[in-house]
């Protein structure tokens, strides 16, 4: 908060500021207020409860206040300050608000709770603080008495007064409001009651009140903590159906979801790709919170552009220019389906009255406002917080419980805690049913059978009535990893899966959710397969991977004694050391290491290894004692700094990732947690994986080995970057590398870039993505002189600025825009998105194979295939010039050019469409359309295959996401299609090309057009020109043909370069030309062999052949087919290049005519413009 609070009323709240504030719509009052007189404190207070992870949005909410008034604020914990704060003109109308009146009580009601909640929180908080003063009066032997009394007299004081309600009705069109503050110490006190781990508190947490009398409305502002007093009241749905209408889907920044399955339950995704969001997977998670842009066209985006312009103007008054700081009109908010909404803009609170009525609208069913949700928000409704009563769910529940055990079936659901981390480590578990004392019930999470036993050991009878009240009423209790008691109603730790009025419910962490019956359509047939065939089949994935029924206790036991054995064996230590925070370990450059009583001492500027850990503990413990040593890895520290040059430490034992066999299964160690496979489903894995498993230390990261963060410092690889850029230029080669932003998808459509070199100001580059060439080509001529340290300044301090889909400037280094691959210390090295990363060469084999399998499944191989492109990429060499070739734009529109290629244009059920440069949402659906009477095919061209692949492919997938979301979104269907026939049939075409498109959709009908994608199967084909030096992928497939004699291969076989699938193996992979080759044969032999072997070698188009391989896996969650098509080449005749020429030289002619008419008339305005400033200075 910007103001201080002071010990009496605020002056006036009316133009105080904050950064961040929380909005609940409140709709629970009425049904809360119809029993309020008979509502018991006990009731109240045990209503009162926080979920811990929705805690965790709010409490991160950071405002400043002076430490001098921590004290004070303590001292007055529990007060509650009232102040109007609206204009005193407007309190001429107000009334006392009658008793009765649903919207007072329920408002009374909510601060009755507070309190109850307050004064038990005062009452502990005494006894610890005379306990606390007691002890410490004894170990100063005994203070004054009179100052304890003065102490208590002044505590007593401070807290008479809880709260104080009057209400203030203006008018019909205004909103009514009641200010209260809830100081530090109280808030937070009441958080910890509710939460396992205390979060950060601001400094001082309010809750302001608006409601209105027609229509009936009340909204609850809060800061801090606050939030908490207004959640039971709450609509879950508001923010949610605020953010569908307002928000913008394309510019999602984060979501935070739950899986329903799995160890891994919580994921925080920055940035996701559009595609990301209609997996069929995605009907398994719960979206908790997600944070993204406010539409630039919504209401509330006009109405804060409104608030901000004016703030502006008064500035303008007050302020000079100078002092003006630049403001973004570019606005966020983030929505939570606990009710809340936040809007990333600080606004004085008389502004909030006119958003409140905004977002009113958005809510009312009575309201009737333009925006509607936005379809690509419908992820949203896949798996939701269910309609019903957690009241109801638990009563079905109960009866279903009680069914399986009456039919003596195995018990429905698991006992689980919401604190699942805990719950499972923890080795001391009890329970209490009814009256009895707590029991132990072992050491290990309980199951439900267990539980349900005891029940009925205890009650004596199956009486569903006393069965259910046992579970509602009794509690389980276990010791937590902080070694706190943890308590939970037994019915809370239950998590199961119901059928209920027709839909899907399932009950995780105490909530329940909901699958609806439409949305399960949207599984795979082979998926709703699986679940006709087993009894639980949504659990049954989480048997190959899931958490370890073992406490963490034993298999970190097992996992020192096994890694203490190796060690003394003198084998290879077993596992490797990482953090949970993976990439800040991997990129920081300071680490120590605490063993027992010593210091912390540096280890050096890279990950340690395991090796150089265990020497460190041995050398340090003076003996190899295992006793000694497991104390070493537990109670032992590893330190890092991290990214945010911030300390990060973690007990060694909790760094360690590894993989031990433990009673017969195989379990891993990952990011402090232990997983298991067990031996039965390990059948199900591959036998080469399984190989696998036996031969590597930590196999479960195998994975992670293909492309991985590099372990040579970012500083080390830019400059050996720099200087091979710098020597492919002085050389005239082609330039290393291709500039991108890690804001891929903005970028490539942006049509505005800059560029900033040394002291210069930005220059515009033009409105297409600057090839690596032109930027090389702008510092050369800045810096004067091909000098390698100016030149790797000018790339480091140099900036690439360009506007991105939301009309803002996204600013970046310029060796931070480059992508690029270069050879270093023997491995390969890619950069991407700012990043580098390694691919070792043993692991090329099995990125070979991969590539090779999708090129047999998807390449189109034959000319006269239905899917393959018909026409030519042409060229031509003009004479001492060098070769030139169509543009993308040229070949597409070639198939305009003619009707051979398509059916006259009233046939309707085959053709095809050009839609290159036809952008709906800025995304392109493809370049070329190819449609029959069953099949639709849409085709991305690129000129190249290399980088220019992972563009493609980025556009690709985000055109299958908006088509698939087209076609699957039962309830909000998407206008995507809407939206390209509006885009594509525009009346203010005039290029040629753009009119036979218009043309040619208005002759099909939008009825028709539309259809071409309901009714055929869709086919997204990637095309592209191989390349004269590489030659077609399809070569690829020849690596081992009959040409090559069985000699030879047998030679190439015991000389390890083969194996016995006659596939190249990691020894042949590390060898250059001149370290190959073959016993008794000839040059041309060997040489003709290298490059068979060698036809998947990591050139520059190694990202584009991994893009693919993931591209196609996509799209196949997305239940499309893929296909590679490779476009064939031609020369231009004689005659068609002297046309080509003679248009060059029109168009040529006509764009100098252009920029010279560009240059009078800007001479003309500047002339007029010097004219009326001359003219202006005379008066």
């Amino acid at each position: 908060m910007a103001q201080k609070q002071g010990s009496s009323k605020m002056d006036s709240y009316k133009e105080l500021k904050v950064q961040i504030l929380s909005i609940q719509w409140i709709d629970r009052l009425p049904e809360v207020t119809e029993n309020l007189s008979a509502a018991e404190d006990s009731t109240v207070d045990e209503d009162l409860t926080v979920d811990e992870n929705l805690s965790d949005d709010e409490d991160s909410t950071e405002n400043k206040h002076d430490d001098e008034n921590d004290d004070e604020s303590n001292a007055h914990a529990g007060q509650f300050f009232e102040e109007k704060f609206l204009d005193d003109e407007n309190l001429s109308n107000t009334q006392t608000p009658d008793p009765e009146d649903k919207l007072f009580r329920g408002i009374n009601e909510i601060i009755q709770t507070f309190n109850r909640r307050l004064s038990n929180i005062d009452k502990e908080k005494k006894k610890k603080s005379e306990k606390k003063k007691s002890e410490k009066k004894k170990s100063e032997n005994k203070k004054s008495e009179n100052e304890k009394s003065e102490n208590e007299k002044s505590e007593n004081k401070k807290k008479e007064t809880y709260y104080e309600m009057d209400s203030y009705h203006y008018s019909q069109e205004s909103y009514s409001s009641v200010f209260y503050s809830f100081e530090k110490g109280v808030t937070p006190n009441i958080s910890l009651e509710m939460q396992a781990k205390q979060k950060k508190a601001i400094t001082l947490h309010y809750v302001l009140f608006y409601y209105r009398e027609q229509p009936r409305r009340i909204i609850a502002l809060t800061s801090g903590n606050a939030w908490q007093v207004v959640r039971r009241y709450v609509d879950n749905s508001f923010g949610i159906k605020v953010a569908e209408k307002i928000g913008n889907p394309s510019k999602i920044t984060q979501i935070v979801r739950r899986c329903l399955f799995g160890p891994n339950t919580r994921e925080d995704i920055l940035y996701p790709g559009v595609h990301q969001l209609y997996k069929t997977s995605n009907l398994y998670y719960f979206v908790e919170n997600f944070k993204c842009d406010i539409k630039n066209e919504s209401s509330l985006f006009i109405l804060i552009n409104k608030i901000a312009e004016e703030h502006r103007s008064q500035n303008k008054a007050t302020t000079s220019r100078r002092q003006i700081k630049a403001t973004t009109n570019r606005w966020w908010i983030k929505a939570t389906t606990a009710g809340i909404l936040r809007i990333g803009k600080r606004f004085s609170m008389k502004n909030y009255l006119a958003i409140f009525d905004l977002l009113a609208d958005y809510v009312d069913k009575e309201s009737e406002k333009q925006e509607t949700p936005d379809p690509l928000f419908e992820f949203l409704h896949f798996l939701k917080p269910a309609s019903s009563t957690k009241e109801e769910l638990d009563n079905q529940l109960v009866e279903k419980i009680i069914s399986q055990w009456t039919n003596k079936n195995e018990p429905l659901g698991d006992i689980r805690h919401k604190n699942l981390e805990d719950f499972l480590y923890s080795n001391s578990f009890e329970i209490k049913i009814g009256s009895s004392e707590y029991e132990n019930i072992g050491s290990k999470p309980p199951k439900m059978k267990k539980i349900i036993k005891r029940i009925i050991q205890i009650i004596g009878a199956q009486d569903i009535d006393v069965f259910q009240k046992a579970l509602q009423e009794g509690k389980l209790k276990f010791i937590d990893q902080a070694s706190q008691e943890q308590e939970e109603s037994i019915i809370d730790c239950i998590e199961a899966r119901i059928e209920f009025e027709g839909n899907t419910y399932f009950k995780i962490k105490k909530m329940w959710y909901i699958i609806e019956a439409d949305h399960m359509a949207l599984l795979r047939e082979d998926f709703k397969e699986l679940l006709k065939q087993t009894p639980d089949p949504l659990f049954e994935f989480l048997h190959f991977l899931k958490p370890a029924s073992s406490t963490k206790e034993e298999l970190d036991n097992q996992l020192v004694e096994e890694i203490f054995s190796q060690w003394t064996n003198e084998n290879e230590p077993l596992g490797v050391i990482r953090h949970k925070i993976l990439e800040d370990f991997l990129y920081s450059n300071s680490f120590e290491i605490k063993i027992g009583s010593s210091e912390y001492e540096n280890i050096g500027s890279k990950p340690p290894e395991m090796k150089k850990i265990i020497k460190r503990i041995i050398e340090i413990i003076g003996a190899q004692d295992i006793d000694a040593f497991q104390e070493a890895l537990q109670k032992g520290k590893l330190k890092f700094i991290d990214q945010a040059s911030q300390e990060q430490e973690e007990s060694i034992i909790d760094c360690i990732e590894a993989r031990i066999e433990f009673e017969g299964n195989t379990h891993f160690k990952i990011k402090k947690m232990w997983y298991i496979i067990e031996a039965d489903h390990m059948a199900l894995l591959r036998e080469d994986f399984k190989e696998l498993l036996k031969q590597t230390p930590d196999p479960l990261f195998e994975f992670l080995h293909f492309l991985k963060p590099a372990s040579s410092t970012k500083e080390e690889l830019d400059n050996q970057l720099v200087e091979k850029i710098f020597s492919q230029w002085t050389n005239e080669n082609e330039p290393l590398g291709v500039i991108r932003h890690k804001i891929l998808e903005d970028f490539l459509y942006s049509n505005s870039f800059e560029i900033k070199i040394g002291s210069s100001v930005y220059k515009n580059i033009g409105s297409k993505p600057p090839e690596m060439k032109k930027i090389i080509k702008r510092i050369i001529e800045i810096i004067g002189a091909q000098d390698i340290d100016a030149f790797q300044e000018a790339l480091q301090k140099g900036k690439l600025k360009f506007i991105d889909q939301a009309s803002q400037e996204q600013e970046e280094s310029i060796i931070d825009c480059i992508e690029a691959r270069i050879e270093f210390n023997g491995d390969t090295h890619f950069k991407i998105k700012k990043m580098w990363y390694i691919i070792e060469a043993n692991h090329m084999a099995l990125l070979r194979e991969d590539f090779k399998e999708l090129l047999n499944h998807h390449l189109i191989r034959k000319l006269d295939d239905i899917g393959q492109l018909p026409k030519p990429w042409k060229g031509y060499k003009p004479p001492g010039g060098k070769y030139k070739l169509d543009s993308e734009a040229v070949y597409c529109r070639s198939y305009w050019d003619n009707t051979e290629v398509w059916d006259e244009p009233e046939v309707s059920n085959e053709g095809y469409l050009v839609f290159d440069q036809i952008l709906p949402r800025k995304i392109e659906p493809c370049d070329i359309l190819k449609y029959n009477k069953d099949t639709v095919y849409l085709y991305h061209v690129k000129e190249t295959f290399g980088q220019a692949t992972r563009d493609a492919c980025s556009q690709l997938l985000n055109s299958a996401a908006m088509i698939r979301g087209a076609l699957t979104l039962k309830f909000q269907p998407s206008k995507f299609l809407d939206e390209l026939w509006v885009e594509a049939t525009k009346a203010n075409f005039t290029k040629d090309w753009e009119i036979k498109l218009r043309s040619r959709l208005e002759s099909l009908g939008k009825e028709k057009f539309i259809d071409i994608f309901r009714k055929r199967k869709i086919i997204f084909v990637y095309a592209y020109l191989p390349g004269r030096k590489n030659g077609p992928l399809s070569e690829m497939l020849k690596l081992t043909e009959k040409r090559i004699a069985e000699n030879i291969v047998k030679k190439l076989k015991e000389s390890d370069d083969i194996d016995e699938y006659e596939r190249p193996t990691k020894e042949f992979y590390s060898k250059t030309y001149e370290q190959f080759s073959i016993e008794g044969e000839n040059e041309d032999t060997v040489e003709m062999i290298f490059n068979q072997l060698n036809a998947f070698k990591f050139t520059d188009s190694t990202i584009g052949k991994i893009e693919l391989v993931r591209l196609a896996q996509n799209l196949h969650e997305l239940d499309f087919d893929f296909k590679i098509c490779e476009i064939t080449r031609a020369d231009y005749s004689p005659a068609e290049i002297e046309e080509i020429e003679k248009r060059e030289k029109e168009e040529e002619k006509e764009r100098n005519k252009k920029k010279e008419e560009d240059e009078r008339n800007k001479k003309k305005k500047k002339d007029e413009r010097n004219k009326k400033l001359k003219k202006s200075r005379t008066q």
